[in-house]
Formats: structure tokens, sequence, C-alpha cells
């Protein structure tokens, strides 16, 4: 939690920030920091630590209002500048305390989590959310829906509606697409994501003669909703050396993504126009096969890849894509069709929120005040918070707005974007989840141009693939309203269907095959009958104990029960099409249930009470199986399921594991805590990458050696003193042999590939046979007899380094290393 003091002002904001990738482990405790933050009542003012800002002076404790007084204010948001936005207004316009809590998309959350906390707290918790912001891709259901009965109007708000709309000059299509079932305008955007088609001045000049943008426009078919005109653009530009664009993808930001499959089974016929397109292109050598964000892809765009003219994009996003080398050198205009894409929502308030009296003033300013000191006009013309100038909705401010762009060559492209606001061809509501319908489409696109399937094999496999969506539903005269046994189920499934208070019928969920339930508190399933063309349930973490209702779901492929209180599980035997079923962390002893389900590729059992799997034996089909944390001793029944890959058989109580020599497609093996001593049945398994066998009773290595395959090998507490049978395993990328009784390691060879080394808790005396390992980057040492480390100052690549537990006399030979640990650490006696 920050605290930031100006003047008489208190600000405490909670929220998320990006970290880099690279620090992980950072990365980690901020997760749960903001957790924590965020789910725990906030400290009161008088314990904020106080930050000077300027020439203010701190505010002493004791003259601290009454945290009563204090406005709070939670906001989720799939818009992640609302952050900058919010705050900004608050320390220009907010003489009072306050505190903001954000909840984004950023770290914590996805898209999809927002979209359904917004849900959840306006209908069953109203007092936490005061302002929400959602996918563009649920303003049927937030804005055109029942939740739009949640949302403040702007008349609500204290705005002069009428007026305001009028004197910034918003486009009728934004008005209508704000507007509730009621006809009141309860949400507008303030910038504008309408479609662009950028190109290289330089390549303009030298194929046309002009790099004009209205010459562009004309030349390309911009505005004329029509494909002719930009094919004999890209001829011509082939004639000379160039693409169009990189790849079919950079054609996809003006493309109708409304709907995938019809009510008839068809295909959006649009689709299949853009594949077509994609198809001449491609086959004209006027396009490539580059994939959008890839690195060549960015070369392209900076002018050290292949020889590119342009790409379809987003308004203002090219800031983030073009590179010094072509800076200057771009133009924006018209693409053939004029598009918008809708990116989310736009902020809307909740009608029940407690603070309407000051956000009014703050929508009004975000979205209708066309004025300089209008967040609209600031953004335009680079003067708020940073010096990009970006578009905005406002026709005012983007006929007064100086927003000519140096990445640009100096282009206002304002004209540009206020043509397609006023006469757009198309809106897009953006849905940037992977398992979008669009994101497969253009999958099977780029199989058909590269030659793999023809175009009729294509569609049909497309519309076969996802026309089985269009599930059959109830007779007309066997539909009816439900009626919920379950209070917490019902809760859960309003919340999916975003219907809050309406009756909900068996047609509502007739369609759904996927249900993901998870987390939800429930303790019973009897609900479930009612989702028949169910194909994927996850229903982990919550509190159920009876699953017999679930038999009715024949169709069933994937099932997700993990962490509940489930001991009979005799009902799953109807399940004969589970493909993928989790139940690890229940109750479970009894598994005979199973034995039938041959269809099963994953299964994850672990954390229950399971002594006996030898019903297992007829799933020959299982390429993955867990078993770990459970009371097993006896795996022979295990021996026939050859098309495993990976395989955990981590604490049970297992001595003998000669069964697993014929499991010859094994890659991942993890046997660790066990009884284990004899390791020879291992000697097969050749095509193992990962090997876990730590804390077992293992003293002889030696049949490890012809593993070539693998790279991950632990063997944490055993009784191992020999390990010079790994020198053969040239592909090991990671080794752990600590708390062993090694002494020895001259015959330890060098592994070429081995990056991380672990002998801590040994009694190894001598380490100059390390010198061979050229490649390591982590070696730790802890709790040995070492003295001499003078081979150290060999490693170059080392960067980090744990010699605590020895005896160093001269440390120098580390001094190239970057993390270096001598002693161990000493905690606090309390």
């Amino acid at each position: 939690m920050k605290s930031k003091f100006i003047g008489k002002k208190r600000i405490i904001i909670v929220a998320s920030c990006i970290l880099s990738v690279a620090a992980i482990v950072m990365t980690l405790l901020f997760m749960q920091k903001q957790k924590e933050e965020l789910n725990t009542d906030k400290k009161s003012i008088a314990n904020a630590s106080d930050e000077s800002i300027g020439e203010d002076k701190l505010i002493k404790e004791t003259d601290q209002k009454p945290i009563d007084r204090t406005r709070f204010i939670h906001i989720y948001t799939v818009d992640r500048e609302l952050r900058n936005i919010i705050n900004e207004y608050a320390k220009e316009n907010w003489d009072f305390d306050y505190s903001i809590n954000f909840y984004t998309d950023e770290i914590v959350y996805g898209s999809n989590d927002i979209t359904n906390l917004a849900s959840d707290k306006l209908v069953n918790d109203p007092s936490s959310i005061d302002m929400y912001c959602v996918p563009a891709y649920a303003q049927q259901d937030f804005i055109k829906g029942e939740l739009s009965d949640y949302a403040c109007t702007y008349k609500d708000l204290g705005i002069d509606v009428d007026t305001a709309l009028v004197k910034s000059d918003i486009p009728q299509f934004v008005i209508d697409y704000g507007t509730n079932p009621e006809g009141e305008i309860i949400v507008l955007p303030y910038l504008s994501t309408v479609s662009v088609f950028m190109y290289r001045r330089s390549v303009a000049k030298e194929v046309w003669g002009s790099d004009d943008p209205s010459e562009i426009a004309s030349i390309l078919g911009g505005g004329t909703e029509d494909w002719d005109d930009f094919k004999q653009a890209a001829l011509t530009l082939k004639e000379h050396g160039y693409y169009i664009v990189p790849g079919f993808k950079d054609l996809r930001y003006v493309i109708d993504e409304s709907f995938s499959i019809g009510s008839d089974g068809a295909i959006n016929p649009k689709w299949v126009e853009y594949m077509d397109l994609s198809n001449y292109l491609y086959e004209k050598g006027c396009i490539k096969d580059t994939d959008a964000w890839t690195e060549q892809w960015y070369m392209d765009l900076d002018g050290v890849g292949d020889k590119i003219f342009g790409f379809i994009t987003l308004a203002d996003i090219y800031y983030s894509l073009i590179q010094d080398n072509t800076a200057g050198d771009w133009a924006i205009c018209m693409p053939p069709y004029k598009t918008v894409c809708n990116i989310n929502t736009g902020i809307l308030v909740n009608k029940n929120s407690p603070n309407k009296d000051i956000l009014g003033p703050l929508i009004e300013w975000i979205t209708l005040d066309s004025s300089e000191t209008g967040l609209q006009y600031r953004l335009a013309t680079g003067t708020f918070s940073r010096e990009e100038k970006l578009s905005v909705i406002s026709g005012t401010v983007l006929k007064k707005a100086d927003s000519s762009r140096d990445l640009l060559g100096g282009q206002n492209i304002n004209p540009i974007i206020y043509e397609v606001l006023n006469s757009p061809f198309y809106q897009r509501d953006e849905n940037f989840e992977i398992t979008n319908d669009f994101y497969q489409w253009e999958n099977a696109i780029k199989a058909y141009i590269s030659g793999e399937k023809d175009k009729e094999t294509t569609i049909k496999e497309f519309e076969l693939a996802n026309g089985s969506k269009l599930l059959p539903g109830p007779e007309p005269n066997q539909d009816g309203v439900i009626v919920w046994k379950s209070k917490d189920f019902e809760r859960a499934i309003r919340n999916i269907l975003r219907k809050p208070n309406s009756d909900i019928y068996l047609s509502d969920v007739s369609q759904i095959s996927e249900l993901y339930l998870e987390g939800k508190n429930l303790d019973s399933l009897e609900d479930i009958v009612h989702f028949n063309n169910l194909k994927h349930l996850y229903c982990n973490d919550n509190k159920i104990s009876d699953i017999s209702s679930i038999k009715v779901l024949s169709g069933l492929e994937t099932l997700n029960l993990c962490d509940n209180k489930i001991k009979d599980i005799s009902s799953l035997k109807e399940l004969m099409n589970l493909k993928e079923l989790f139940l690890i962390d229940n109750e479970i002893n009894d598994i005979n249930c199973l034995k039938g389900l041959t269809a099963l590729k994953y299964l994850y059992l672990g954390q229950n009470d399971i002594k006996d799997i030898s019903s297992l034996t007829e799933l020959t089909n299982l390429d993955m199986l867990d078993l770990s944390q459970n009371e097993i001793s006896k795996i022979d029944s295990l021996q026939d399921l050859t098309k495993l890959s990976h395989l955990v058989l981590s604490d049970n109580i297992i001595d003998d594991i000669s069964a697993l020599k014929e499991l010859k497609n094994l890659k991942k093996l993890y046997i660790n805590h066990n009884k284990i001593s004899d390791i020879s049945s291992l000697e097969s398994l050749v095509n193992l990458e990962t090997l876990c066998i730590n804390n077992n009773n293992i003293s002889d290595i030696k049949d490890l050696g012809g593993l070539n395959n693998l790279r991950f090998l632990v063997l944490d507490h055993n009784k191992i003193s020999d390990v010079s049978s790994l020198s053969n395993l040239q592909n090991l990328y990671s080794l752990e042999v600590k708390y062993n009784k090694i002494k020895d390691i001259s015959n330890f060879k060098g592994i070429k590939n081995l990056e991380h080394l672990d002998l801590s808790n040994n009694e190894i005396e001598d380490i100059s046979s390390l010198s061979e390992f050229t490649g390591l980057g982590s070696l730790f040492l802890a709790d040995n007899k070492i003295t001499d480390i003078s081979v150290i100052s060999e490693l170059n690549d080392l960067k980090s380094l744990a010699l605590p537990g020895n005896e160093i006399k001269d440390k120098s030979p580390a001094k190239h290393v970057m993390y270096v640990t001598w002693y161990h650490e000493v905690k606090p006696p309390y």
C-alpha cells in the first residue's frame, strides 16, 4: 500500500504494478502482497506513512481527520489507463480524504475474472463496487442486458447529457452503443480505437510518386468497403519488390468478428472472404506467412527485414511498434473498410454507489468535457501524464486539437479518425481470449494458404468443430423455468449468464458446453442435471461430497473435482466419454468404478486415500497419471499402460518399481518419497527427460548411465556415494544430489550442457574436477569439507554459488560470481 500526501489531501492507492517478467520471484511476492492488500481491511490513515510533496509540509498525526470521513472508492477495470486518469483527476479536484482500490487484469486477475467479479459485486455486494469497466464482448450484458439496471444513468449523475453531447460532437453510433434499453446513456468511451492503414512514406513515393494520405487511400480503396483496389495495389507493390503487408493476419482489424457460425450452421461469409483474400495475396506473392507480433514481424516494420509497405492496425497502437530505423517514415490512411474496434465498454458507475456525487463530475470530465482542461483534449494534445498524442471520441476535440505525430512525419490523423467515427462500416467487440473462434479461424486460414488443406475441407472442418456449439435445446413444449435446489449454484449460474433477476429457462443453459464453477462455495451438484450438453465441467475448490447427479452428463469429456470432500465416485462409471479427470485432494479410497473409462488420457488422483490401483490396468490410453500422496505399495497394474508419458507416484510406500520397465514412452517420472532401493528397471526408460527419485533408499545409480535424454535429475536424500556413471548424460541440464554420502567426485566428468549442480550436504573435499563443467550457471556446495575453491575461477559462466558450512581459506577465486553465499543464515531466536 502506498501513501501519498499532497497539501491537506491524503491519498491511499492500492494497485498492482507491472513487473519485469524476468523477476519471477519478485512477481510472486508482489502477487501475494496484492492479494493480501486487496482482501484485508484498509489501514487507517493514522497508520499510513507520511511522504512530503514539493514545498508542502507533512501532516502531523494530531491533525489527521477521522477515518470515517474518508471516501472509499472501489474500481474493477480492464482499462489500465484509468488508474492514472482517476488519480490525476482526484489530485486536481478532490479536497477531501479518499482511498481508491483498483482491481485490474494486470497480474492477479484476467479480463474474465474482472468481468465476473464486477457482475457478482453489482448483484450481491453492491457496497463494494463503485465503478467498473469490462471487455467490449460483455457489452450485451452490462449495457443492453439485465446488468444495465445496475448502472447509473448520466442524467442521474447530474450531467446535462443533451447539451454535452452536442457540445462535444459525440458520434451517433457511440451514443447508441452506450444507451441502455430504457434509452438512457450509461456509458461513453473516451478513446477512438479505429482501424487504420499504416504505410511507409518512402515506399509510397517510390511506387506511386506521392505519400499523401488521401491519394494513398484512393489507391488502396480506402472506405470503399471492397478489396479490389487493395489487391491491385498489392500487385503493383510486388512489381517493385514490396509486400503490401507482412502476413494475412495484418488484415484482421477490418474483418467482421461478430459471429463464426450462424443459426443455419454456416460460417460467417465475411470470414470466408477474409480467407479468399488471404489466399489470393499469398498465391500472388503479395504477402508472406509472417505472424504478427513475432520477431520477424518487428524486423519488417523496422526496415531491417523483408521489404514491407504497411499493415492495418488500431490507431495509436503504433507507438509501441515503430522502432528508430523507420520513425518519421510512416503515414496513416483510410483502410478499405471503416472499422471501429471496441476494446472495452468504457467506465460505468454503480447506481448504488454512495459516491455518485463525486463520480458524476469525474465521468463528465472523462467523456464529455471538450474544453482544453478536459481529459480528451489533454490526451489528444499529449499534455496529460505522457507525451503521446491519442485519438479520442469527441469530434469537437478532434477538430481543434493539434495531434500531429513525429513518428508519422508530422501528420495529423484526426480528420481520418473523425471520418471513420461518423460513418463506420463495422464495429468489432474485441475478444483477446485465445479460445476465441476468430483466432481458431485464422489458424484454419494458415493451414489452407500453406497448402495443408483445401478450401472445402478447411470450411467443413471448422463448421463441424464450431457448429457443434449449436447444441440441441429442449423441445418448445418441454422448455420451462429452472427451479434451483442450491442457492450457491443458482448464484454462480446467474453470474455466468449475466441474468441477476429474471427467470432462467432450460433453453438458456442448453447451449452451454463448458462450465466453470471453481471456488463457488458449492456443496451440492443437484442442479447440474439441467446442463445435459456439458462437455467440460470445472468444479474444483468447493465443498462437494455427493456427485451422484453427474451420472446424467454422458457427454462429459473433462471433469475437474479437485479440492472437495468426495469419497464415493461410483457415479463416474457412466461417463464413458471422459478424457480428462481431475480428483486431486479428496477423500477417495475406492477407484474400481474407473476401470471401464477407457477413453481417459489424463487422470489425476493425487492426495487421496487410495491403496489398490488394480482397476487401472485397462486404462491403456492414459498419457498422464498422477497417484501421488496416497497409500500405494503395489504398482504391478501399471505395466500395461505403455502410452504413459508422464507418471507421478510421489509420496507413497512403494518399494518395488520393476513394473515400470515396460513403460518406454515415459518422459517424466516422479517416484520420490517412497521406499525404493533398486532402480535397475529404469535402465530401459531411454526416453526419460525428467526423473525425480529423491528421498528413497538408493545407493547404486549405475543403471541411469544410459538415459541420454535426461535433462532434469533429482537424487537428493538417498545413500549415493558414486556419481561417476552420470558423466555420460551429456544432455543433462539440472542435477541435484544433495544429502547423500559422496566423498569423491574425481571421476565425475564434465557434462557440457549442465547449468545447475547441487552437491550440498555430502562429504566432498576436492572439487577440482568441476573445471570441466564450463557451462555451469549455478553451483551449490553447502555443508561439505571443502577448503580450496581455486577451480571456481575457471567457471566463467557461473552466476550463483553457495558454499556455507565449509572452511574456505581463499575466497578470491569466486570474485567474478554475481551471487555468492558464504555463511548460513542466522535466524533470530524468536
